[in-house]
């Protein structure tokens, strides 16, 4: 995606969209509290002994 460019259309698209920037932000926290909940776990899933 970067090698495309699309990155630098999508930066300037948030600098821009208020909406599209609020929207990006909720969901990266959404990602970010999901890492913190399987932290622990091994690829299957399962936590770790």
């Amino acid at each position: 995606m970067e090698s495309a460019g699309l990155m630098d259309g999508m930066e300037a698209r948030l600098a821009t969209d208020p909406d599209l920037a609020r929207r990006y932000r909720t969901a990266d926290e959404g990602y970010l509290a999901w890492r913190e909940e399987i932290e622990g776990r091994s690829a299957s899933g399962m936590p770790v002994r």
